[in-house]
C-alpha cells in the first residue's frame, strides 16, 4: 500500500496493522500538547498560537518553527535482558525501549534589528521576558509529560535528557528524550 499523500481524509491503518510505536508517539505529543494547554490557560505567559503538533519520522530541521513534533531517535530501540535465575535462565521477556525525542521549537526570540545606520540589540528586560517565557513553555512541555505516565512504574518510562535549544538568535526551544517500554506481541 504506497503512502497516503495528499489523500483528503486521513487513512486508518488496515486491522492489525503494526502502530504501536506510532500510537506512542500520539501519547507523546498530546501529553506535551496538554502540558502546553494547561499553562495558556493559567495566564498569558505560553501563547501557543499558530502552534503546530506533528509526530515526525525524523529529526526536527530548526528552520520549522513554532512546532511541537515527536520522532523516534536514531538508534531508536534499547534491548536488556529482565532478570536471569541462577542458572543463567532467562526468566521474563526482554526489555524493548524506544527512544523518543520531544521538540519544541519557537520564533520570536529577540535579536539583533538592523535599522538605517545602526543595530539595535535587545535590552536585559526584552531577554529576561523573553527567556521566561521559554522556561514556562519548556516545563510545561516536561510537566505534560510527566503527569500522563505511571510515575510509580520504574519499568515504563525514563527521562533521558531535557536540554534547552538556542538561542542562536531566534528560534529557540526545548528538547527532551525520553525512554518509553515498548510492549509488542508477537506471533508464533
Amino acid at each position: 500500500m504506497p503512502f497516503p499523500f495528499v489523500i483528503c481524509d486521513p487513512v486508518e491503518p488496515p486491522e492489525g496493522c503494526c502502530s504501536r510505536l506510532y500510537e506512542q508517539a500520539v501519547e507523546l505529543l498530546t501529553a506535551a500538547a496538554n502540558g502546553l494547554n494547561d499553562c495558556h490557560e493559567a495566564g498569558d505567559c505560553c501563547d501557543r498560537t499558530g502552534m503546530r503538533g506533528y509526530v515526525s519520522l525524523g529529526t526536527v530541521q530548526v528552520w520549522q518553527s513554532d512546532i511541537l513534533a515527536v520522532y523516534l531517535e536514531t538508534p531508536g530501540f534499547s534491548y536488556s535482558p529482565k532478570s536471569f535465575s541462577g542458572s543463567g535462565m532467562m526468566i521474563g521477556p526482554p526489555g524493548i525501549r524506544a527512544l523518543w525525542r520531544v521538540y519544541l521549537i519557537e520564533s520570536g526570540y529577540p535579536g539583533p534589528t538592523e535599522l538605517p545606520n545602526q543595530v539595535m540589540i535587545p535590552n536585559d528586560d526584552q531577554l529576561h521576558a523573553a527567556n521566561a517565557h521559554a522556561y514556562a513553555h519548556g516545563e510545561a512541555m516536561l510537566r505534560g509529560v510527566l503527569s500522563s505516565r505511571d510515575i510509580t512504574s520504574c519499568t515504563d518510562f525514563a527521562l533521558r535528557d531535557y536540554v534547552s535549544v538556542g538561542p542562536t538568535v531566534s528560534p529557540v526551544g526545548w528538547s527532551a528524550g525520553w525512554s518509553l517500554g515498548v510492549t509488542m506481541g508477537v506471533k508464533i
